[in-house]
């Protein structure tokens, strides 16, 4: 497998572009530049790279993915061909294949129902939100979804996104580029870490102040400062929204918005070690239960053909659980996990990990989601700010937003316009 990155010292020359920001945005861009010819470094806060993109390789003994799991996009996606070029096994994840109703398994008949009221209630709001106006994606719903409207509106809002439908723009939803996901059996975090194979990286550098003063960049680190000829800036919408990370000139109110307007939504993952013969379950299927409301699970069974099960969360609930700790965390899946199977889960034994983006420093949520009637405001990071100061992530892409995939091209694009600046 690839070795780690390259550790880095701020180097006490300029650099050409200086990159905040470790994920898959910033790990994107450095290849690019790096690629045609241009000096640069990553400085990252935390203590590793891949940001909301990681694999745990410590707690079950085996790559399991804390945060981004799925390749969205099948083979659209650009880390798919990428990753099997690295010598990584990438392949399509199995059909759902799990609902549940109390503690019995659904039928053939209740499954097609629940599955056709999701599928029904997607499009309609896809179709609610190529409508001039910019509504919620609530509204969209279709009025008839019955005793399946709770499950799927937990489904399509605080599951996939991290926050409730109603809090969510129809126009996001509708231009979110869906498709058949792919899995990477050695970890999708450990397939990004691989890309950064020797890209020039400092981490433990949290940066307090980006200054912009002629043509020169200065990135005030806590390991000092970095100067450069421009900067790519690819921290999370929820770490620009703590005011932090200060910019001199300050941002122009068009970006303060969009920052407003992109909050974050909050996903919670209790990953836990669940042996022995379960006959219904496939190596990484997803499976639910009928909801009456968000304060619900969803499952994904022996990930990457391991003991290890995923039951995930998001919205209120998520940041609910966040705020009990761990513990309260484990507890409550546990019995979710248990009502399904219609059995005791083992509440001693099992190895299990908490993944609490909310609560960390360096991202403060999962994926940034558009409130109603702000979608359009995305658009508000492509320019370069000073003309000197480029932005990346997830959060300034239309189509992809939310994705790894999204964070990835918005990182190349950046950097292609650093280049075009730095070649004035």
């Amino acid at each position: 497998m690839a070795p780690a990155p390259a550790r880095a010292n701020l180097p006490q020359r300029a650099v050409d572009v200086a990159i905040v920001g470790g994920g898959a945005a910033g790990i994107a861009a450095a290849r690019s530049l790096v690629r045609a010819g241009f000096s640069t470094l990553i400085v990252e806060a935390s203590s590793r790279i891949g940001g909301r993109c990681v694999s745990d390789r410590v707690t079950f003994e085996t790559a399991i993915d804390t945060g981004a799991h799925w390749l969205h996009g099948g083979e659209n996606n650009p880390l798919a061909k990428l990753g099997r070029d690295l010598g990584f096994d990438i392949h399509e994840e199995e059909e759902e294949d799990g609902l549940y109703i109390g503690n019995r398994r659904a039928s053939d008949a209740e499954w097609e129902a629940y599955d056709r009221a999701v599928d029904e209630a997607e499009q309609a709001i896809v179709r609610h939100g190529w409508r001039p106006e910019d509504a919620s994606a609530l509204q969209g719903l279709p009025r008839d979804l019955g005793d399946w409207r709770a499950s799927v509106v937990f489904r399509l809002g605080a599951y996939e996104y991290g926050k409730p439908l109603g809090e969510i723009s129809s126009w996001d939803f509708a231009r979110a580029q869906q498709g058949k996901d792919l899995i990477c059996r050695q970890g999708f975090g450990t397939l990004l870490r691989a890309t950064a194979r020797g890209l020039p990286v400092a981490v433990g550098a949290p940066v307090a102040a980006i200054s912009v003063s002629g043509d020169e960049v200065r990135v005030v680190t806590g390991q000092g400062t970095l100067r450069a000829r421009a900067a790519i800036v690819t921290v999370s919408i929820g770490v620009l929204a703590t005011g932090r990370l200060r910019f001199d000139p300050g941002l122009p109110e068009a970006i303060s918005v969009a920052i407003e307007s992109l909050g974050m939504g909050s996903n919670l993952r209790v990953m836990l070690e669940l042996p022995g013969e379960h006959p219904d379950f496939g190596t990484d299927n997803a499976f639910f239960a009928r909801s009456d409301g968000d304060r619900a699970f969803g499952g994904v069974a022996r990930v990457a053909g391991t003991d290890v099960w995923y039951v995930d969360t998001g919205g209120g609930f998520a940041r609910d659980l966040e705020a009990a700790g761990d513990a309260a965390a484990v507890e409550a899946a546990v019995d979710w996990l248990a009502g399904c199977l219609g059995g005791a889960i083992p509440r001693r034994g099992p190895r299990t990990l908490v993944s609490r983006w909310g609560r960390s420093e360096t991202t403060r949520g999962s994926i940034s989601v558009a409130a109603p009637g702000r979608a359009n405001q995305r658009q508000a990071f492509r320019a370069p700010h000073a003309d000197r100061i480029l932005f990346a992530g997830e959060h300034r892409h239309d189509t992809l937003w939310g994705t790894v995939a999204g964070a990835w091209e918005t990182g190349e694009i950046a950097a292609q316009q650093a280049i075009e600046i730095l070649r004035r």
